[in-house]
């Protein structure tokens, strides 16, 4: 078995001022445009500046030289919407942190730098052209920008990539912006090379040494601000979502067994026909379509996850109060406090729960762009802003490391053997194989524990069961037909949810009432997995809450045993979703069990 090493290249840039890269936040007002800050508040170079520097460089590497060892596409990936599938992703195998500035400016260097525009028909200056911008560094001073360069490597190989990216460096004469008018003069380069295995990676990681087969609790924390999916705000601003869903790290973590593994193509499916990946970890290649990871949710503490505020939950004039049991009189007779629920909510009521809490996440703004390699200048219609959130959030006057918390959990079906083995090559692989994470590829640092496996629940013969993380329910073609004849919504998505219950359950469950409420997720998604046409998935949302009755039910404990085994694994796919999208249904779907979604809880009148 062989596997790739982490290649640490520790870079320190001499630039001579003045320097600037543009950052999307004020320094102070009357200033045009202010120097960029990382999250910390620092001064820093954005790591994808220096990233695409470095592309632009490689492509200036004399003939024997260039696209050796690795070719652009392998250190940079590709660009969007290129190749055979433009809506699969093509990540590069280079990760370039941010430079930050080594030692901070005394306060008379960061005067305000000016510049001016010329009228070309009179040569005059040209009215309202006074641009002024924040440089930390004086004119002829130098400063020292410290940063870290790495990706994973096949150990024969380390020397020759370490040289190509030392040669592009030296092809990189400025840094940032207002290079033609002597800003940001590269003068000096300086390098240290640390490698890692694998083995010796894990030695040093937060990993339980005797793990259940049960799975793993998997506790995030991110070192770098966070970016996942993505909510747009406006035409070129997206907010990252707070939680992570399981997909993203399912995916994340086949991509770094690719990576470990030293599979040129970080897209390979994760199957025992992936030669590279089977040689390494025999047992995850053959059963990790199987694995279930749920979606991980932010917290102040280490593998505690918060639940999703259930959709039955009522706002009486600023109180919360549950009402999933309550008969619909009982829910609006509370004199004339008036009642809402959450779609109608302005904030979280006083007294919500704290289990139905997530922390106060901080948020930092960053702003790229794509750069013309001809001209050298912006793209037009590539510019966004991206609100990011960081890995740190305030609580009782001090900053706290904020941890996704999520689980990895094992399928009972197989053998203890399979199970036992599959966790040890869990643990062996996750410290380095899911260190990238979301779509700027996040570092992120991992603490596990075992999980351990719950105790069978209590299920009266009323129960409702409350779900975690949307779902794939019903059929839109099929609600589209019988909305030509039932006009009454409420009672067509009750027929159809009543059906799915049914049908996961057994005979003679009942829906009794629900809470509910339904979205499309299309987007990249829609397209990815629409086979050449828009295909947008319907989904019951997290916090729709279902009241059943299982008292005349055909096999009783059998409805039970049911329920708590979608308690540890999540509920199934109905029927229609294998005939509509075909099998293995993980290639053309990607709202499954196994990828967080349908996870539930179960409340009873007794809670």
């Amino acid at each position: 078995m062989s596997t790739h090493n982490l290649v640490q290249l520790s870079v320190t840039l001499r630039v001579m001022g003045p320097v600037l890269t543009a950052g999307s936040a004020f320094a102070t007002w009357g200033m045009d445009v202010a120097f960029y800050r990382n999250w910390k508040g620092k001064y820093a170079i954005p790591g994808s500046h220096v990233r695409g520097k470095l592309r632009e460089a490689m492509t200036l590497l004399p003939a024997p030289h260039r696209g050796t060892p690795w070719s652009l596409e392998e250190w940079f990936g590709k660009e969007s919407g290129m190749g055979s599938d433009p809506y699969a992703p093509a990540r590069g195998k280079l990760k370039v942190m941010d430079f930050v500035l080594k030692r901070a400016p005394e306060r008379q260097a960061n005067q305000p730098l000016t510049r001016i525009r010329i009228q070309h028909e009179r040569l005059s200056v040209e009215k309202g052209a006074l641009w002024m911008m924040e440089s930390p560094i004086k004119p002829n001073d130098t400063s020292e920008w410290e940063g870290t360069i790495e990706f994973f490597c096949d150990p024969n190989l380390t020397d020759a990539c370490v040289e190509q990216l030392k040669r592009a460096f030296t092809l990189i004469a400025n840094i940032g912006a207002e290079k033609t008018s002597g800003f940001g003069r590269l003068i000096g380069i300086s390098f240290s090379l640390t490698q890692t295995d694998l083995l010796s990676f894990g030695k040093t990681s937060s990993f339980d040494t005797n793990p259940s087969g049960d799975g793993l609790k998997l506790a995030i924390a991110p070192q770098e601000p966070l970016f996942i999916g993505g909510i747009r705000r406006t035409e070129n601003v997206f907010e990252s979502e707070p939680i992570i869903p399981g997909a993203v790290l399912k995916g994340a973590l086949a991509a770094g067994l690719n990576r470990i593994a030293g599979n040129g193509n970080l897209n390979s499916p994760i199957t025992s026909d992936n030669s590279a990946v089977k040689a390494c970890f025999p047992n995850l290649a053959a059963h990790f379509s199987d694995l279930i990871f749920l979606h991980a949710i932010p917290s102040l503490k280490e593998h505690t996850r918060s639940e999703a505020i259930p959709l039955s939950g009522a706002a009486y004039g600023g109180r919360y109060r549950e009402v999933t049991f309550l008969k619909d009189e009982e829910i609006y007779a509370d004199g004339t406090t008036p009642v809402a629920f959450q779609i109608d909510w302005k904030g979280p009521p006083d007294n919500l729960p704290e289990s139905y809490r997530l922390p106060p996440l901080e948020y930092h703004s960053t702003t790229r762009t794509a750069i013309d390699p001809l001209t050298r200048k912006a793209e037009e219609s590539k510019l966004y802003t991206m609100w990011m959130i960081k890995p740190m959030a305030r609580s009782e006057g001090s900053l706290r490391q904020v941890y996704w918390n999520t689980e990895v959990r094992i399928p009972p079906r197989l053998a203890p053997e399979e199970r036992a083995e599959i966790t040890e090559e869990l643990v062996r692989a996750l410290p380095l194989a899911l260190r990238y994470l979301g779509k700027r590829q996040c570092l992120v640092q991992i603490s596990a524990m075992p999980k351990i496996k719950d105790m069978a629940p209590y299920v009266p013969d009323e129960f409702a069961i409350v779900l975690q993380t949307p779902a794939i329910i019903i059929d839109p073609e099929v609600m589209a037909k019988e909305a030509k004849e039932i006009f009454n919504d409420s009672a067509l998505l009750h027929n159809q949810y009543q059906k799915f219950w049914e049908e996961i359950l057994g005979h003679g469950v009942v829906l009794k009432r629900f809470f509910a409420a339904q979205e499309l997720r299309g987007g990249y998604v829609g397209m990815r997995y629409g086979n050449g046409t828009y295909r947008p998935f319907y989904l019951t949302s997290a916090g729709s809450t279902f009241v059943l009755d299982a008292s005349e039910a055909e096999k009783k404990e059998e409805v039970k045993q049911r329920v708590a085994q979608f308690l540890d694994e999540g509920m199934p796919l109905p029927k229609w979703v294998h005939e509509a999208f075909g099998e293995p249904l993980w290639q053309h779907c990607p709202y499954l069990r196994e990828n967080g979604y349908g996870e539930i809880k179960i409340k009873t009148k007794e809670q």
